[in-house]
């Protein structure tokens, strides 16, 4: 009672989640791009020098992937990842068309879409109250989790995961970005009060007689 989805729905086709071809990768040490032949599975990215062999870097996509930035006219895109060493990398992906720097983006933000909860959970993860006809089932776009009705918003959407039409979030989801906004806006504040005090200091010194005696 009150579930709407089923395993049938496009986000539980993870395995669809495909794609393969030479992009080039831009190497910060030396200042040049490389080409690779790069393969990405639902749940990981690699790439190796070419088709015929097997790939020589691996890295996972879970939650310290991000998409830093995409430029669809310069056919990059940059992510963030943790490399087989464990350490944090930066990735500058450059792609050898337009089209292709589409595809690839749509596919890497399916990708680092979260897995969905079994559509027969029975109870909201919220407030933990079974679903039923007037308080229907949904999923979060943001974490994935089943939620009631009751517990479920509509936001403008979410880029970063390629949703650029309104979604359904769960009201825990609004509060944590609500609260990374803020913290965002706090601290672009902060540097801009910073900037604006900086900036004020050096007038008064220029602007003061023992400078104007010097």
């Amino acid at each position: 009672m009150g579930k709407s989805i089923s395993k049938s729905h496009e986000e539980y086709k993870r395995d669809q989640i495909k794609c393969r071809g030479m992009v080039e990768k831009y190497s910060f040490k030396q200042g040049v791009g490389k080409k690779r032949y790069f393969i990405l599975k639902e749940s990981s990215l690699g790439y190796s020098k070419s088709k015929d062999m097997p790939l020589s870097h691996v890295i996972q996509i879970d939650q310290t992937f991000k998409i830093l930035y995409e430029d669809l006219e310069k056919r990059e895109i940059s992510i963030e990842c943790t490399n087989k060493r464990g350490e944090n990398a930066l990735w500058k992906l450059i792609f050898p068309s337009q089209k292709s720097t589409e595809k690839w983006s749509e596919k890497l933000k399916k990708a680092v879409r979260p897995v969905w909860q079994d559509p027969n959970s029975e109870r909201c993860t919220v407030c933990d109250k079974n679903f039923q006809v007037f308080r229907r089932q949904h999923h979060c776009r943001k974490c994935g989790k089943v939620i009631c009705s009751a517990h479920c918003r509509v936001i403008e959407g979410l880029p970063e995961l390629g949703y650029n039409e309104r979604v359904k979030i769960c009201s825990n989801c609004v509060n944590r970005i609500g609260n990374i906004n803020g913290v965002e806006r706090a601290k672009s504040l902060s540097e801009k009060e910073s900037l604006k005090a900086s900036a004020f200091k050096h007038k008064s010194v220029f602007m003061s007689p023992q400078s104007m005696l010097e």
